[in-house]
Formats: structure tokens, sequence, C-alpha cells
């Protein structure tokens, strides 16, 4: 009996539900943010992660603001996001359809008008793939956008838990 494999997204949606709820309780008790802004810095010269998803600079700050909506308040943190890896299998060179499994970055935090950080925090996702049971009727591999919305929405939330922990 042969498994099929198929992608999971490993650490996407994990602690969703507990995340929302805390972040619903958290933001009654705290302001959080108040700018937030997203750069992508990659790290390996070779890197063509561009020039498949030339907005996702934009797209991640987007779910950003979605993320931090009920956070705001004008006295908050400033938040940045330095998207620093997009790969695949740690390889910055991506294949044809320009798919990847790897999205890292640095979230700084700032106190308003003060340079020096509050806290730095290393955020790394990665999509791994797993078994299925080959009993199962229908097996359907994630859509290309739908694993880039994914992943960006989970960098997002993460974000937001980690202010959540500061």
């Amino acid at each position: 009996m042969s498994l099929k494999k198929t992608v999971i997204l490993s650490g996407i949606f994990a602690g969703f539900v507990m995340g929302s709820m805390a972040s619903t309780a958290f933001a009654e008790d705290r302001t959080l943010i108040a700018e937030a802004d997203v750069k992508v810095e990659l790290d390996d010269v070779q890197a063509n992660a561009l020039e498949y998803w030339p907005d996702i600079e934009r797209d991640l700050e987007e779910k950003l603001a979605s993320a931090i909506a009920p956070h705001y308040s004008g006295d908050g943190y400033d938040v940045t996001i330095r998207l620093s890896e997009i790969s695949i299998d740690g390889s910055a060179l991506l294949g044809n359809e320009g798919e990847f499994n790897t999205l890292t970055g640095w979230v700084v935090v700032r106190e308003q008008h003060n340079p020096a950080p509050v806290e730095r925090v290393w955020v790394s996702l990665t999509a791994k793939t797993g078994e299925v049971d080959p009993e199962a009727d229908i097996v359907i591999a994630p859509a290309r956008n739908a694993f880039y919305n994914a992943l960006l929405d989970r960098f997002a939330e993460r974000t937001v838990e980690e202010i959540e922990a500061i």
C-alpha cells in the first residue's frame, strides 16, 4: 500500500483559533500598533522570487493591515517586517511556476519616534509535504494563490502574536 504525497502547510494554521481569541482579549487591555511597514530585502543575490511575486510586499502589508486592525492605536508601536528569504526547499532560485515553501524575516518593533528596537523577532514559516491516506476519496493540492495567501496570512498573524508577547 503506497501513500500519496500532498502539501501540508505546517505552522500556517496552527494556533489560529486560539491566537484570534487571545488577540481579541488582548486588544481590550492594551493598544499595540500605530504603524506597520513591510520591506522585502532578500539575502541571496540570486533570488528570483520577485520575478514571480512582484507584489509580495504590498500583499503582505494588506494582510498585516487586516491582522492589526483590532490592535490599532495612534500611540502604539511602529512595526517593520523585513522579509529576507522566499525559497523552495532551501533554494532561493524558484522553479518555473515560482512556488515557494519558506518565508522568513525579521519583525522589528519600535516605540514611536525612537529608532532603537523594543524587540526584534525572527519569524520563519515552512510548508512541508505530508502523507495522505490512499483510501481518501479526493485529494486536492492547494492552488498556487491559496498557498501564497496562506503563508502571507500566517506571517501577519505571527507578527501580531509576537507583538502581543512583548
